[in-house]
């Protein structure tokens, strides 16, 4: 009668240290000797006890919290107790589940006794060919991950449907047709749906906060990127300027050498000058050299797909890190790019920037023509791009900036005419 209780004590002590060896590289030492010889003992004090509760409860500390640390290597002893709680509330839910059954089928002890055993060797099975995999180990990863308060929230979970189901099924056990017990079963199940969707919720969204953050560090790191490139542009068109500056007083020198029919002096002449030649002059003056150089390389990008970029008005240099700037606009601007590049007519698309301060605020506004007008809902579009789960990154990181400057974004379209409206704090 008591056989699943010791197939269920073995085969968790296997998943435990299988798990710990595989997901991290833990090591098992000689100590895990101790283990079988410990679990016999306590096996054999179960039997003659008739499985008391209390010494059942000891026996699962001992055996599942307290000898892995002891035998486990090269894992912090926190990490190894979460692995085992998550481990054991997780196989035991699992494990619950026959008797839960039992209550509308069968309450043969034999036959249930009989499936749990044989759910506790597939769970073995199944657990240690996943162990085995890669795809295992990056999952693990990714879970540890996690912020520790979604892993607490996740604990807690998963052993607060443990004890439900636990209390559900010995309230339909021992009390089948009491109507009162009926109610708090209900109660019961209510309370689980509530937990789930709750618990469903929290989890979605910290996933998709991770994920959003992640990019967003991805996006910044190529912005910097960007805005290095973009200092050196406005570098070299420095010195292109000065160059130019100075090129009567170089013209004086070559003359001078070739004047004299010395070509090789006039040669090492030229060869000496340290001539800084662009291809991306800086044809845009807005008042900000990180966007000057950000709108003179757009504008170079599209000169050859029959697209315009225009800018009115100013841009000051405010409080506003130069990266942040570079995400707002460059972010709306490729937006804007890839819109005008869908129209298939020959026409010249204008991309229109205006901008313009009033008191403590920029008001920025971006016009572009469209195939089609868009639909917008709560200042999002839809996505019309196969790649799903990247659409929308870039409103969402100039959402996220203007959010540090008490900024707002607004969408519209009108007669095939897109706009975006931004605003934030200046100082």
């Amino acid at each position: 009668m008591y056989l699943h209780y010791i197939s269920e004590i073995i085969c968790f002590q296997i998943i435990i240290y299988l798990f710990l060896r595989n997901a991290f590289n833990g090591r098992i030492s000689k100590r895990i000797i101790i283990c079988p010889i410990i679990s016999l003992v306590l096996i054999f004090l179960l039997k003659t006890t008739n499985y008391n509760d209390v010494l059942f409860f000891a026996t699962d500390v001992i055996l599942y919290f307290v000898l892995p640390p002891l035998i486990v290597t090269d894992i912090k002893r926190k990490r190894i107790i979460y692995s085992s709680i998550v481990i054991v509330g997780f196989f035991s839910l699992v494990n619950i589940v026959p008797f839960f059954l039992s209550t509308f089928f069968s309450k043969n002890s034999v036959l249930i006794s009989t499936i749990n055993i044989l759910l506790d060797v597939v769970l073995l099975t199944i657990a240690a060919f996943l162990f085995k995999r890669q795809k295992f180990k990056v999952s693990v990863f990714y879970i540890t991950s996690l912020s520790k308060w979604i892993k607490i929230v996740s604990t807690f979970f998963i052993w607060e449907l443990v004890i439900l189901f636990s209390l559900l099924t010995v309230c339909l056990l021992q009390y089948p047709n009491s109507p009162t017990i009926s109610f708090v079963c209900f109660l019961i199940i209510v309370v689980m749906i509530i937990s789930f969707a709750a618990f469903y919720m929290l989890f979605t969204n910290n996933l998709r906060s991770k994920y959003y953050k992640t990019l967003n560090k991805t996006l910044e790191a190529n912005a910097n990127s960007q805005v290095k490139y973009y200092e050196q542009l406005l570098k070299s068109n420095d010195d292109l300027r000065k160059f130019r500056h100075d090129l009567n007083n170089i013209k004086i020198g070559l003359n001078s050498y070739l004047s004299n029919n010395d070509v090789d002096g006039a040669t090492e002449y030229l060869n000496s000058l340290n001539i800084i030649i662009t291809d991306n002059p800086i044809i845009f003056h807005t008042g900000n050299s990180t966007i000057d150089s950000l709108l003179s390389d757009k504008a170079n990008y599209v000169k050859n797909s029959n697209i315009n970029i225009l800018f009115e008005g100013i841009i000051p240099e405010c409080s506003i890190k130069p990266v942040e700037l570079c995400i707002i606009i460059g972010n709306i601007l490729d937006n804007a790019i890839e819109s005008c590049q869908k129209i298939n007519n020959s026409d010249l698309k204008v991309i229109k920037i205006s901008s313009m301060q009033k008191q403590n605020f920029l008001f920025i506004t971006i016009t572009n023509p469209v195939n089609e007008n868009v639909i917008i809902n709560n200042d999002n579009i839809p996505t019309t791009k196969s790649d799903t789960e990247t659409h929308g990154i870039g409103l969402y990181s100039v959402k996220q900036v203007l959010n540090n400057y008490n900024g707002h974004l607004h969408l519209s379209c009108k007669d095939r005419i897109f706009t975006v409206e931004i605003d934030y704090q200046t100082l």
